[in-house]
């Protein structure tokens, strides 16, 4: 799908005819989409292909008349699950053009950056606020991870449930892939904090870099960084914590066990031996039966006493 936008009143709307600073949405784009944009913005049609590859790494590059940028962006899927996909970006003089794979709408990204009109004079500062956008969609996903995770915390020291286990696993999971991706993002913010610093005649963009902004846009970095961090160590732990319940659960409940089998023991015995066809004490004698009954009891309750004594009762 390749669709143009253009600025009007601080908000993106779509366009039939391409303009100067033409904002382009290249999303899941066919083979003859591809080469359009490719010839248009003069770069090859391998580079774009490259930027679809969902596995594609976070990173940014300088070249002679463009720049490309990649940034790794969580979003929902099914199930209130989350994930994280590329998003490509390519900066040429007239152009800003995005490139996805996934479900990502981005100009709705681009609807949450205030002041849009300051920024198209330098495309860089529009690429930053994007970034900014997207490290600030951590953290409100993290948010959320993190409320689920506290419903399921209840519910885990509770009853143990293996269903609510797998739901940790998966918030684990997710964790686990925002954490790549946060790690994977900050090296473009670095690197443009570097760029910025080099004072060469083709990186005048980078030169005039809002400060405030990247300032900003590091640091949401940062702090999405610590919170996913932070909490994927908490739901590790926790899981560490329930299986060592599960299995100090499983070893009293085997104690149980053994324990009955041992008092169980003692009339087996003795009903074992007054049942061998010899002779034995009280043989014939009404009072017998009831000899061996409480000779049982008696015993039973001697292993029990015995058997709390030694604390093997708890």
């Amino acid at each position: 799908m390749l669709k143009f936008y253009q600025l009007y009143n601080n908000t993106f709307s779509e366009t039939k005819d391409l303009e100067e600073n033409c904002f382009i949405n290249l999303h899941n784009p066919s083979s003859e989409e591809t080469d359009f944009v490719s010839d248009l913005i003069d770069i090859p049609n391998s580079i774009i292909i490259r930027m679809l590859d969902p596995e594609e790494r976070s990173r940014i590059d300088v070249r002679d008349n463009y720049i490309l940028g990649v940034i790794n962006m969580a979003f929902s899927v099914k199930d209130n699950l989350m994930d994280v996909a590329p998003i490509g970006i390519i900066i040429c003089k007239n152009y800003f053009v995005c490139i996805s794979t996934k479900a990502i709408d981005p100009i709705g990204l681009f609807d949450k950056i205030d002041n849009k009109s300051s920024l198209l004079g330098n495309k860089i500062n529009l690429f930053i606020s994007l970034f900014y956008v997207v490290s600030r969609s951590y953290v409100s996903y993290t948010r959320t991870i993190i409320k689920k995770f506290e419903v399921l915390e209840e519910r885990l020291i509770e009853s143990n449930n293996n269903i609510d286990m797998l739901e940790a696993l998966k918030l684990q999971k997710t964790l686990t892939f925002f954490s790549m991706a946060l790690y994977s993002n900050d090296l473009v913010i670095n690197r443009i904090i570097n760029l910025q610093n080099k004072k060469q005649d083709n990186l005048l963009d980078f030169a005039n870099i809002n400060d405030e902004l990247l300032d900003d846009a590091y640091t949401e970095n940062k702090q999405a960084i610590e919170m996913v961090d932070t909490y994927s160590k908490i739901i590790i732990d926790l899981m560490n914590t329930i299986a060592s319940i599960v299995a100090n659960n499983q070893n009293n409940f085997l104690k149980l066990l053994t324990n009955i089998t041992i008092l169980l023991t003692i009339p087996m015995i003795l009903a074992g031996l007054w049942g061998m066809n010899v002779k034995i004490p009280f043989e014939g004698e009404s009072s017998g039966f009831w000899i061996v009954i409480g000779l049982s009891l008696g015993l039973m309750v001697l292993s029990l006493y015995y058997l709390w004594k030694k604390n093997l009762l708890k």
